[in-house]
């Protein structure tokens, strides 16, 4: 079978709508009869910034994957498939039809209801039930998130505040950490496979979020910072490699849907 230009339309506007943790366009889409191959956007030569794109690769995979289950097929990923060219980030081979489940279909419409967000967030705390689904949500082989409360925002405050320099156009958050719930998100080793899967780990708890009527930001750059990733490691007693922070929260005077009441299912329409 071969992907038809409307298909690969869709495929593509997916792509292009998940968040980019450098500002700038990372990840291109190809399509050759039933493969969709993603490719990385090379970014500047430093670690901190390859690292970063490959995370907003896996963010995009993320996507590509809910799309092409939309479209009512098996998707197959391929991580990293090419050695000899290591911008070919993933392969998602489109296999025989299966219905797109009600959970995938709402994670596919999150993904462009434009997830970023720059405003305050409400001071209403996310619910414990709600926050255990963004918990699960971020979890994949090879990837963990840490909820993140009390001491621990505190701590991580302290330790981006130390962290120098800063990286300019992402102000230092602390003063808002302790609003909704944030998840640390980190990986058991720190190569190119770790990254796209924190990448897609990252993107299915903000999307999860997005369903309940949440709003986030990523916390990316400030942890690349020299001396940051050892800093949460010896604080926090990690085992892995922190990537990134995802803060969610209610955006300032917003009701949302609170799973521990009794309308539990978001509020999506049609």
């Amino acid at each position: 079978m071969s992907l038809s230009p409307v298909q690969f339309a869709l495929l593509a506007n997916a792509v292009r709508a998940a968040p980019s943790l450098l500002n700038a366009r990372t990840c291109r889409l190809r399509v050759v009869a039933n493969r969709a191959e993603l490719y990385g956007v090379p970014p500047a030569p430093a670690e901190a910034s390859r690292r970063l794109s490959t995370i907003s690769c896996g963010a995009a995979l993320r996507n590509l994957e809910l799309a092409v289950r939309r479209l009512g097929f098996v998707p197959q990923i391929l991580e990293l498939p090419d050695r000899a060219n290591p911008s070919h980030v993933a392969t998602v081979l489109v296999g025989a039809g299966a219905g797109c489940t009600v959970a995938e279909d709402r994670l596919y419409r999150a993904a462009f209801g434009g997830l970023a967000h720059r405003g305050p967030m409400a001071s209403r705390p996310v619910p414990p039930a709600l926050a255990m689904q963004l918990h699960a949500a971020g979890q994949a082989p090879g990837v963990a998130t840490l909820l993140v409360g009390g001491a621990q925002v505190r701590v991580i405050a302290g330790v981006l505040a130390a962290g120098e320099p800063r990286p300019a156009g992402e102000p230092l958050p602390a003063g808002e950490l302790g609003r909704g719930r944030s998840l640390l998100v980190t990986t058991v080793d720190d190569g190119p496979a770790d990254w796209l899967r924190a990448g897609q780990a990252l993107q299915n708890a903000w999307l999860t979020g997005a369903t309940f009527g949440l709003v986030g930001r990523v916390i990316g750059a400030p942890v690349q910072a020299p001396g940051v990733r050892s800093g949460l490691i010896e604080s926090l007693g990690l085992a892995g490699c922190p990537q990134v922070v995802l803060r969610l929260g209610w955006p300032g005077g917003s009701g949302g849907i609170d799973p521990d009441s009794q309308q539990a299912t978001p509020s999506w329409d049609g």
